[in-house]
């Protein structure tokens, strides 16, 4: 081995070293047992006998001499240093392995001294292994450094019987390449082991039955486990009770992530995000599991969580308080609004007339700031929304000129509008919204021009400056036409300098030139007018320089709508009011519809008696014997089933048979077989309408049975209804302008008050006060043909025993906006103002 070189990296791999030790030894035996043979063959006389184990003899040698070849062959293709030597360690045989070191035929090796092949610096750790198998007569094993290469020794004696010597095979495996990947390994585990441990996050593996197997310094650490200790645990051990098992098995082909709460060694939680991923560790399939302590997290987000419901019940409470007190402020004002209404038409003398003028306008100056507050309150709590119904662009430019017809006269300026002749007359958006913003800019166009005109511009948004007449582009959206409009207001007042335009969409942003104490105003007009054109899906812009006016533009699309069918008239007053004189009762709860319904059957000259209640009218029939008893179904206290129920078991004959007409805004076939069921003879679906009342009223005084169903013939089907119909009015009331006017007074002066109701019925969270206030106004509005407030009103009352408080909330602040705008459109009906409109485009 002293000049040992590096065996052949393609030589066959070697046999194993046990095999080839057992077969030596095995052989050195046979040759053993051939030789003594030999030798009892050698002194005895040939015979026959002898000769046939002659011809035994020679074939058995020849199959040990072809044994030997193969060990041979065997020994000598392996790589391992083979010898046989004898108790003074002579070599008796060796492989060509120590031919190949010491560039000798091995024969030639036979008879040297093993030690003398071994180079000297591990010659004595070889020679005492030898001595000691020798003395010993056991197998030794030791290994050796030689240049680099390290060498698996083994030294084993072999039992060739009593008469022969004693022989020993000694082998060396280079195991150098072991020992080179056995360190490499080492090192690749204490990297591992290194980076594992010193990860930022928690690192553990586990088997697909949850078991781990590994786990790294700061799992370790944030669960308060040594390795051992968490290795007795199975994953699902650790999770919280309070939280579902997590999913361990995996998909082999996607990364798994899921969070977790796992219980520490003193009890706590520990929240961990989790991401995992199929891999095969010590040959079996596993979970790498990376996780991260997620607990600053969680706190950081409760805080947030926190901060944001503060945030949001602090906006909430300041929408409601302004709300509230919007509310309040302006019920009082709708009173003294509708109060100072009905004084004008009284006789009064020049200086109260001024005085009550002077009180209206103040009225409404404040109930515009109200209203504007509110608005904003609104827009910031995001529950502002846009309608979507048919209008008349040229009639809301008319109800523009006819609101400030006063204002331009007494300023003694010109006023005029036009509408491009591209533009289409019907078109489907908020008219209500759209009207507030002509208001506002208008209004502060005709505030801010001392003398000279005011001008308002309807055209196509592409038409250029000077062409009313081009075409307009249209744009197709998914289910309809959009028409793009752009609307101009210029004036020539005192206008404002490029600071001023910068600060006036801001809210309560006011011009330099303006103190808020010459012009009045909170600069919230164009504010909130920004933001309701934003959300109609424009925007708006103003131009504008000291002493030469101002022009205020924004544009708009709206989707075009057909042109209404108008509405066929009958007239049959004449053969209606012919009716003979009855006594009625009407049972209703509801104030406004009360007086109405009680100056509609008075109108025909009928006695009417009043209840409002079914209690009421238990009471009043003990003093009076109707001819007819006009019940309405819901009413507190005791409703109208209830009151016929009562009625019908009356000893009096007369009494218990008098037919009841019921009242009703529920105009199903579930109400009608209630009624029926409950013993009333006829229905009346609300709003009532004159003509209705009328032939109910004409049955009973000729003798003929009710119909099954009195009910209003249905109006016309429309998508979406206008704010306010006034037809629908007219024919509720049956064309009387006294009955319309009545309608109108009365719902000015209580309107307001309904809503305010409703507000503080939904912050007491009483849902029987939300129905009920919501049913009865249904009928007002149905009445006044407010279908659109009607509409939300029929939704209030079937989603109040059931709707989120938010939802409810919602729908009577969009009743409120609704009713908002049938107030000042019935403020401005004809049947209300004291001279109609001219119908002029052009005022003085």
């Amino acid at each position: 081995m002293a000049k040992t070189t590096r065996p052949d990296e393609n030589s066959a791999p070697p046999t194993s070293r046990t095999a080839l030790e057992a077969r030596i030894a095995e052989l050195e035996r046979e040759n053993a047992e051939l030789k003594r043979s030999l030798g009892h063959a050698d002194g005895q006389d040939a015979s026959p006998s002898i000769l046939c184990a002659d011809e035994n003899r020679s074939r058995f040698e020849q199959e040990i001499i072809e044994s030997r070849n193969i060990v041979r062959s065997l020994i000598d293709s392996s790589d391992d240093y083979f010898a046989l030597v004898d108790e003074n360690l002579c070599i008796l045989a060796c492989n060509l392995a120590w031919s190949r070191a010491n560039a000798i035929h091995p024969r030639q090796l036979v008879g040297h001294n093993i030690l003398a092949l071994i180079p000297a610096a591990v010659r004595d750790t070889v020679k005492s292994t030898l001595q000691a198998c020798i003395r010993e007569d056991a197998p030794k094993s030791f290994m050796i450094s030689v240049d680099d290469r390290t060498f698996d020794c083994r030294v084993n004696p072999i039992d060739g019987g009593p008469a022969l010597p004693r022989v020993f095979t000694c082998s060396a495996h280079d195991i150098t390449r072991l020992m080179q990947a056995e360190k490499l390994q080492q090192e690749m585990e204490l990297r591992y082991k290194t980076v594992f441990d010193s990860a930022g996050d928690a690192i553990f593996i586990h088997d697909l039955q949850g078991s781990f197997l590994d786990a790294n310094l700061v799992f370790r650490e944030l669960l308060g486990y040594n390795l051992q200790q968490i290795r007795q645990f199975r994953l699902q051990d650790l999770v919280s009770r309070s939280q579902n098992k997590p999913d361990m098995l995996g998909d082999p082909e996607t990364m798994l992530t899921f969070q977790v709460d796992l219980c520490r060694h003193d009890g706590t939680s520990l929240p961990l995000d989790v991401s995992a991923r199929r891999i095969t560790f010590d040959n079996r399939p596993a979970l790498l599991c990376i996780g991260r302590d997620i607990t600053q997290r969680r706190r950081v987000e409760s805080m947030l969580l926190k901060a944001k419901e503060t945030a949001e019940t602090s906006v909430r409470m300041q929408n409601e308080f302004v709300a509230n007190i919007s509310h309040e402020l302006r019920t009082p004002l709708s009173s003294i609004i509708g109060i100072t209404e009905l004084l004008t038409r009284t006789e009064l003398d020049e200086a109260q007339r001024r005085d009550i003028d002077r009180v209206a306008y103040s009225a409404r100056l404040l109930l515009g700031l109200i209203n504007d507050l509110l608005d904003l309150s609104r827009l910031e709590s995001d529950r502002f929304s846009m309608a979507s119904e048919p209008f008349s662009l040229l009639e809301l430019m008319r109800e523009i000129k006819n609101i400030f017809l006063e204002k331009v006269a007494a300023k003694n300026l010109n006023f005029s509008y036009t509408i491009d002749q591209d533009v289409p007359e019907y078109l489907r958006g908020d008219a209500m919204r759209l009207k507030q913003v002509l208001i506002n800019i208008v209004g502060n166009a005709i505030k801010f021009t001392p003398t000279g005109s005011i001008r308002v511009r309807v055209a196509s948004a592409d038409s250029p400056d000077a062409n009313a007449g081009s075409s307009s582009r249209k744009i197709s959206s998914a289910s309809e036409t959009l028409v793009p409009i752009r609307f101009e207001v210029a004036d020539t007042g005192i206008g404002m300098s490029e600071s001023d335009l910068r600060r006036i969409f801001k809210r309560f942003g006011q011009g330099a030139n303006t103190d808020g104490k010459s012009y009045g105003g909170a600069g919230l007009g164009l504010s909130i007018s920004r933001q309701l054109i934003r959300l109609m899906g424009g925007d708006i812009e103003a131009e504008s320089a000291p002493g030469r006016g101002s022009t205020f533009r924004f544009a708009i699309s709206l989707p075009e709508a057909p042109e209404p069918e108008p509405a066929e008239e009958t007239d049959q007053e004449a053969e209606l009011a012919a009716t003979a004189p009855l006594r009625v009762l009407l049972v209703e709860d509801n104030e406004i519809n009360r007086e109405m319904i009680q100056a509609m059957i008075a109108l025909d000259g009928h006695e009417v008696r009043t209840a409002i209640d079914g209690l009421d009218a238990l009471a009043a029939l003990e003093t009076f014997t109707p001819h007819v008893i006009f019940m309405d179904l819901k009413m507190p206290n005791c409703d109208g089933y209830e009151a016929t129920r009562r009625i019908r078991e009356i000893p009096d004959p007369v009494l218990a048979n008098t037919p009841i007409i019921a009242l009703s805004a529920h105009a199903q076939k579930s109400a009608d077989d209630e009624w029926r069921t409950m013993g009333m003879d006829g229905y009346l679906a609300k709003p009532i309408q004159l003509d209705a009342m009328r032939k109910a009223l004409a049955s009973l005084a000729v003798g003929s049975c009710l119909p099954g169903r009195c009910e209003t013939p249905p109006n016309p089907v429309q998508d979406e209804p206008p704010v306010l119909n006034l037809e629908i009015l007219r024919v509720n009331m049956g064309h009387n302008d006294q009955l319309v006017r009545l309608a109108c007074e009365k719902f000015l002066s209580h309107s307001d008050q309904y809503i305010a109701d409703l507000e503080s019925a939904a912050s007491l969270r009483n849902r029987k006060d939300v129905q009920r206030l919501a049913h009865s106004f249904k009928s007002v509005t149905g009445t006044m043909g407010a279908e659109q407030a009607r509409l939300e009103s029929l939704a209030l009352e079937q989603g109040a025993p059931t709707e989120e408080w938010t939802e409810l909330e919602d729908r009577i602040a969009r009743l409120g906006e609704l009713v908002r705008g049938v107030y000042t459109l019935v403020a401005e009906a004809p049947e209300m103002t004291a001279e109609k409109a001219t119908g002029s485009d052009q005022m003085p």
